[in-house]
C-alpha cells in the first residue's frame, strides 16, 4: 500500500470510534497470527494458542488488546528496541487494564488521548498543543465521562504511577502467556483436542469479544484476537496440533518461548519507568505537556467569545460537548471508494482531481451545452478506476450523465454514476425499494425489468433491463421537463445510445430537441448531431479512438479539441483546447493503480501523493514542498487534516456522512443536526448562536430562525417553485412562474413588480424592472447571444 513515502515515522490512526471497522482490527490480529506462525514454522496460530494459554482477564476493548499484542510483536522482533515502542505498549496496556473496574472508562479514554498528544507533538515538532486538539479532546472525554479536561488530566497524573505498575504486571503476564502457549503446543503430552473443546466453552462464556465496553471483560486474550481475525475474514489456522512434530520445529518454538520469558522483566521495568515526567516522550511527560496546554487554552478562552446579539429580544445560544469519542488503531484496511465531494466538504482530491483516498484520477470535460426546458450539458467524465466501462461507448473509463447504468452482479446491483463513482445496491423485489442515505439515492423496482432511481425526492430516472444491465431510458426534472433516451444501435449483443429527445410539461409529444448519434464498428460513438424536422442541423462533437479503445481526441463543433494519452487505460497526459497539457505519473497498471504525481507542462500544479502502508492516510506535497496529511474513513470521507503549518482540523459525521461537528484549526467549532433525509435542521455556530431550519414533506425549506429571534418563512407551489418569502419584519415577496418553472414576475413588499420573458429554449429575452425600464436580448440558432 505504501507508494513512495520514503522514510517516515510509523503512524497510527486516532479516529472517531464509529468509523473503526471490524476489518481494521482484524488486520492487526492477522499480523499477530502471522508472527506466531512465522516463529513456529506454521505450528502455532491464534486459533491454536487460545486452547493452551491466554486466560488473562482484560477489559472489553479488543482494539487496545490487538494493538498491545502488535507492540509486543514489534519489540520481540526488533534487534534494537525503540523506546517509543515501549511508550506505545504502555499506553495500550492502560486501555485494557481490568481493575479497578470503576475506572475502566477513564483508562479507555486515556489511551487515545495520550496517542493523540504524542502524535501532535511529533508531527508539529513543538511542545505547544493547538486549540483544535484541546477542543477535540474535550469532546472525546465528555462522550463518556462527566467532568472537565483539567480535572481528568490532574487525576491521571496523580494515579499514573499505580496505573503503570499494574500495566507492567499485565504486560509481563501477556508475555508469559505467549511463552506458555508456545511450549504447550509443541509438548507431545498435550491433549490438544480436549483443550480446544475447553477453550471454545471459555470463549462462549466470555461474551461478545468485539464489544467496546468498559463494563465488559475478555476472558481469553488469544481467543478474542482469533475471533476478531476470523470475523474480519482474515482467516486463521485452527484444529489440533499434530503430536509428531519435527524436532527442529520444537527446538525453535522453545527457543522463542525462552526469549519471551527473558523479555518479561524488562517489559515490566520499562513500563513502570514511563511515569517519570522528566523522561522525554514518557507517558508522564505527555500528561505534563497536555496539562500545560490546557492551562494555556483556558487563559486564551476564559473570557468567552463575541456573540451576535440583537437588543430588545430573546437571543438563543447553545453550548454542547460530546459528539467526538475517539479510539486508536495501528492498522486499517484501504479505503473502498471516493467520497461524495459535496458531503465530504473538505478537499478530497488534488486541484486536478487525484483522489486522496483511492489515488484514482478523474477528469470532466464538456463538449457542448444546449439550453431548453431540459437543458442538455454533455459532459464526459473519466475515472481511472471505472473498469466496468472499459468497453463503453465513449472509450475506456469515460461516462456521461446519459450513459449511467446498473450492472447485475451476483444477487445485487452496482450503479455507475455520472461522476465515475460506483454504488452497490441489493436488487429489490418488485414494488419494493432500497434507500442509500449517504448518496440520497432511492432504487425502486417497478417491475421485473424496470427500475426507477430517485435523486432526492423529485429528480427521477428510469432504467430498463437489457441482458445483465439496466440502461437509462428517461430522466424527468421537477418542472416536468424530461429526456428520452433511445438505444437502437446494436453492437456485440448490447444496445447502444442512438438518440436523445427532450420534451416539456411531462408530455413526450412536446419535443424540444433531438440529438442523434453514430457509432463505429466497435460500437463507440463517433459524434453527436442536432436533428430538426428530420434533417441533421449541425454536428455537436466528434470523437476518435486508438486501437486499445481509448478516447484520444474529442472535438467540439468549432473544431477545438481535447487530446488524451494513456497506458493500460490510465490517462498519462491530456491537453485542453488551447494545447496546454497536464501530465500524470502512476504506480500500478490496473484499475486500482494510484496516480502519485501530477504536473502541468509549465511546472505549475506539481503535486505528489503517497499513501501510508498501515493506515488510511495520504501525504500530499505541493510544488513548494509543503506537506499536508489527510486522514479518511473506509469510504474515503475525511475526518482529519493536518496542515503544513502544523495545525489540524477535524470532521465528525453521522451514519449518513453528514458533518455533525467541525473543529477548525483555531479550535472554534461548528455543530450540525439533520433530519432522516440529510436536510440541515440545526447549526450551532462557533459563537454558540443557533440557526434552525424546517422543511415540508418534499424537503423544501419553509422556515429559518436564528439566535436573534428572526424568522423567515417560505411557501411553494405544487411543482416546488418558491412563490412567497416572508422576512422577520413580515415583508412579503411574491413570485410567479411559467410552465418551464422559470420566474416571470417578482413582486416585492412595496408592491413593485419586475417582469421577465423567455424564448422557447428558456433563455431570457426581456426584463422589465420595477420602474418600467426594459432590457432585451437576442440569440442565434445555436443559442448564442448576438445582441
Amino acid at each position: 500500500m505504501s507508494t513512495g513515502i520514503g522514510e517516515r515515522d510509523a503512524q497510527v490512526a486516532i479516529v472517531p470510534l464509529d468509523l473503526i471497522q471490524l476489518e481494521d482490527v482484524g488486520a492487526g490480529a492477522a499480523n499477530v497470527d502471522a508472527w506466531l506462525q512465522e516463529i513456529s514454522g506454521g505450528v502455532v496460530s491464534l486459533e491454536r494458542i487460545k486452547s493452551a494459554a491466554g486466560f488473562l482477564p482484560v477489559v472489553g476493548n479488543v482494539m487496545a488488546l490487538v494493538d498491545a499484542l502488535n507492540d509486543i510483536v514489534r519489540l520481540a522482533t526488533s534487534e534494537k528496541r525503540d523506546p517509543l515502542d515501549w511508550v506505545s505498549l504502555g499506553i495500550n496496556l492502560i486501555g485494557v487494564l481490568p481493575t479497578p473496574p470503576t475506572m475502566a472508562a477513564a483508562r479507555m479514554s486515556l489511551r487515545p488521548t495520550l496517542f493523540l498528544v504524542r502524535q501532535e507533538m511529533r508531527q508539529a515538532g513543538k511542545l505547544v498543543l493547538g486549540d483544535s486538539l484541546i477542543e477535540v479532546l474535550i469532546g472525546h472525554l465528555n462522550a463518556d465521562i462527566v467532568g472537565t479536561l483539567d480535572d481528568f488530566v490532574t487525576q491521571a497524573q496523580g494515579k499514573l504511577p499505580g496505573i503503570l505498575e499494574d500495566a507492567g504486571k499485565l504486560g509481563e503476564g501477556v508475555l508469559l502467556e505467549i511463552a506458555a502457549g508456545l511450549e504447550k503446543l509443541v509438548n507431545p503430552g498435550l491433549n490438544a483436542k480436549a483443550d480446544l473443546l475447553e477453550a471454545e466453552q471459555l470463549v462462549q462464556a466470555a461474551g461478545d469479544l468485539w464489544a467496546y465496553d468498559p463494563q465488559a471483560a475478555i476472558g481469553n486474550i488469544f481467543a478474542a484476537a482469533a475471533e476478531v481475525c476470523v470475523a474480519a475474514g482474515k482467516g486463521a489456522v485452527n484444529g489440533a496440533v499434530e503430536h509428531l512434530l519435527p524436532e527442529a520445529v520444537k527446538k525453535e518454538v522453545v527457543r522463542q518461548a525462552k526469549l519471551l520469558r527473558a523479555m518479561a522483566p524488562e517489559l515490566r521495568t520499562q513500563i513502570t519507568g514511563l511515569a517519570d515526567p522528566g523522561v522525554q516522550n514518557s507517558i508522564g511527560s505527555l500528561l505534563l505537556t497536555l496539562g500545560d496546554a490546557v492551562v494555556s487554552w483556558r487563559s486564551r478562552n476564559g473570557h468567552g467569545q463575541a456573540f451576535n446579539i440583537k437588543p430588545g429580544v430573546v437571543n438563543q445560544a447553545k453550548r454542547r460537548a460530546g459528539e467526538g469519542k475517539l479510539e486508536k488503531v495501528q492498522r486499517e484496511t484501504p479505503a473502498k471508494g471516493r467520497p461524495n465531494e459535496l458531503k465530504n466538504c473538505a478537499c478530497a482530491a488534488t486541484i486536478k482531481s487525484i483522489s486522496f483516498s483511492m489515488g484514482s484520477e478523474s477528469v470532466s470535460h464538456t463538449d457542448f451545452s444546449l439550453p431548453g426546458p431540459f437543458p442538455i450539458e454533455w459532459t464526459r467524465t473519466y475515472c481511472s478506476s471505472l473498469d466496468a466501462y472499459d468497453q463503453d461507448v465513449i472509450g475506456a473509463r469515460w461516462i456521461t450523465p446519459f450513459t449511467t447504468r446498473f450492472d447485475c452482479v451476483d444477487e445485487g446491483l452496482v450503479f455507475h454514476d455520472a461522476d465515475g463513482r460506483s454504488h452497490e445496491f441489493p436488487l429489490p423485489k418488485v414494488k419494493l425499494f432500497h434507500f442509500n442515505a449517504i448518496e440520497n439515492l432511492t432504487v425502486i423496482r417497478l417491475s421485473k425489468d424496470r427500475l426507477v432511481l430517485m435523486r432526492g425526492l423529485e429528480h427521477r430516472e428510469t432504467y430498463i433491463r437489457r441482458g445483465l444491465r439496466f440502461v437509462l431510458i428517461n430522466k424527468v426534472l421537477p418542472n416536468g421537463a424530461g429526456v428520452m433516451l433511445h438505444h437502437e444501435h446494436r453492437h456485440d449483443g448490447h444496445s447502444v445510445l442512438s438518440e436523445l429527445v427532450t420534451y416539456r410539461e411531462k408530455d413526450a409529444r412536446k419535443v424540444h430537441l433531438r440529438i442523434g448519434t453514430l457509432i463505429d464498428d466497435q460500437g463507440r460513438l463517433t459524434g453527436l448531431w442536432e436533428v430538426r424536422n428530420g434533417d441533421v442541423k449541425r454536428q455537436l462533437c466528434a470523437y476518435q479512438y486508438d486501437d486499445f479503445g481509448d478516447l484520444v481526441l474529442a472535438q467540439d463543433e468549432n473544431g477545438a479539441a481535447w487530446r488524451y494519452q494513456y497506458q493500460n487505460h490510465l490517462i498519462t497526459r491530456y491537453t485542453d483546447r488551447t494545447n496546454r497539457g497536464l501530465n500524470l505519473q502512476w504506480q500500478g497498471t490496473g484499475p486500482d493503480a494510484k496516480a502519485v504525481r501530477e504536473w502541468a507542462d509549465d511546472g505549475s500544479f506539481d503535486t505528489r501523493l503517497a499513501w501510508d502502508e498501515n493506515i488510511r492516510l495520504t501525504y500530499v506535497t505541493d510544488a513548494l514542498g509543503h506537506e499536508t496529511r489527510h486522514f479518511y474513513d473506509s469510504l474515503g470521507y475525511t475526518y482529519r487534516i493536518c496542515h503544513a503549518d502544523g495545525r489540524s482540523e477535524w470532521f465528525f459525521r453521522d451514519a449518513a456522512k453528514n458533518i455533525i461537528r467541525h473543529v477548525h484549526t483555531d479550535g472554534s467549532t461548528d455543530r450540525y443536526r439533520y433530519d432522516k433525509l440529510s436536510n440541515l435542521t440545526e447549526h450551532t455556530r462557533a459563537d454558540h448562536s443557533v440557526m434552525n431550519y424546517a422543511y415540508d414533506d418534499k424537503s423544501h425549506l419553509i422556515k429559518i430562525s436564528d439566535g436573534e429571534g428572526g424568522l423567515w418563512k417560505r411557501d411553494y407551489d405544487l411543482r416546488g417553485n418558491l412563490i412567497e418569502a416572508i422576512d422577520p419584519l413580515e415583508n412579503v415577496t411574491e413570485y410567479a412562474y411559467n410552465t418551464f418553472g422559470l420566474p416571470t414576475a417578482i413582486k416585492d413588499a412595496n408592491g413593485n413588480t419586475k417582469a421577465l420573458a423567455y424564448n422557447d429554449a428558456g433563455q431570457l429575452v426581456k426584463y422589465t424592472d420595477c420602474t418600467g425600464k426594459v432590457s432585451a436580448w437576442e440569440y442565434d440558432e445555436r443559442g448564442q447571444m448576438i445582441r
